[in-house]
């Protein structure tokens, strides 16, 4: 790469990076601004704005054995995989 190319690339990395703080500075302060006036609003529940799309409950039937010498296990009631 020849010297004048070299030294324009460098301009065009520098110019690139100043403008780059520049947007990264304007980007804060306008989101330190944003953040400086914020109000709370406070949304209290209503029945109306209230809505269940789904429900379930589910059930594994399972054994808890405790034998003579105090040891429990729990095992689930069927095999998995079976075809009942």
């Amino acid at each position: 790469m020849s010297g004048k190319r070299e030294a324009q690339l460098r301009e065009k990395i520098a110019r690139l990076d100043a403008e780059w703080q520049r947007r990264q500075t304007d980007l804060k302060r306008k989101w330190l601004a944003a953040a400086e006036s914020y109000k709370e609003l406070v949304i209290p529940p209503q029945k109306s704005r209230i809505r269940i799309v789904g429900f379930g409950i589910a059930w594994v039937p399972h054994w808890r054995l405790v034998y003579a010498d105090g040891f429990a296990e729990t095992l689930p009631a069927f095999a998995r995989g079976s075809a009942s």
